[in-house]
Order: structure tokens, then C-alpha cells, then sequence
């Protein structure tokens, strides 16, 4: 499911850059490096919490956290097809929403999918998902600034 929906962001940078007749490897760069950053993101976030999550009184199911981190991450890939419309606010600010919409589905199901207890259990998960964001951030910024340095 999650490869499918990862296909939405690749297709609105691709369409996004046809229509701004961007370069072929700016076109490379952007539209195939960026779902697979964002998807290896994803994966080490669901990683992390498989690992964290039996040291703090949760299930040590490593599998249910990786499903949690992508059925979290939903957000992201649904807002990649926004990249089709060719505006750097829009491609700064769409991650903000849906890095925040992400985190809100994680922290909804961190205590029910990984039995994670509500005072440790949460504060393990916001420093996992912060850490999460800013390499989120940091990616998709950077991308962004080096797509505007060659317009």
C-alpha cells in the first residue's frame, strides 16, 4: 500500500517539472530521490520504534511499529501530489502539514498498536518523531534550495 501512495509524490514532481521544463537531473534529483528519502525515513522512524518501544513497557512487535510509521506517514505521500502545482510557498509549507498530521496519527496509535504506557510511551515517541521531523525538514529543504538555485 504504502509503494502505491509513494508513487503520488514521485508523480506530481515529475508532472511539476515537465511543466516548468526544469533539467533532466534536476528532474532526477527531485522526483526519484525524494520518495525514496522520504520513504527510508519512514522506515528507520518504524526502526526506531520497534526498538524503543520494548524498553518502555511496550510490545516488542517490530512489525506492528513499522506499519505504524507508514500508516502514519499517509499525510505525506497524499500531499505529494500538491507538487504538481508549480510554487516554492506551497512545496515549503504542504510538508509542514503534513509532518504535523503525521505526528498526530502516530501519537494516536502509538498507545493502542505498540501497548506503549501513556507518560513514557508518549514522550519516546515525540522524541523519536522530532527527530524524524528535522531530518524530514532538513531533506526536503535542501531539495527545495537546490532546485531554486538553478531557476
Amino acid at each position: 500500500y504504502i509503494l502505491v501512495y509513494a508513487l503520488l509524490p514521485f508523480l506530481g514532481r515529475a508532472l511539476g517539472h515537465f511543466a516548468l521544463d526544469w533539467p533532466a537531473m534536476d528532474l532526477l534529483l527531485d522526483a526519484f530521490l525524494y520518495p525514496a528519502f522520504c520513504l527510508g525515513l519512514v522506515l528507520g522512524l518504524g526502526l526506531a520504534l520497534g526498538a524503543v518501544s520494548p524498553r518502555i513497557d511496550g510490545s516488542a512487535d517490530h512489525t506492528a511499529a513499522v506499519h505504524l510509521a507508514f500508516y502514519a506517514s499517509t499525510p505525506l505521500w497524499l500531499l505529494g501530489v500538491f507538487h504538481v502545482v508549480p510554487s516554492p510557498a506551497l512545496h515549503t509549507t504542504l510538508p509542514f502539514v503534513g509532518v504535523g498530521w503525521c505526528g498526530w496519527l502516530l501519537a494516536l496509535g502509538a498507545h493502542d498498536v505498540l501497548d506503549l504506557p501513556p507518560d513514557r510511551g508518549m514522550v519516546a515517541v515525540g522524541i523519536l518523531f522530532a527527530i524524524f521531523t528535522l531530518a524530514f525538514v532538513l531533506l526536503t529543504q535542501v531539495l527545495l534550495a537546490h532546485l531554486l538555485s538553478g531557476v
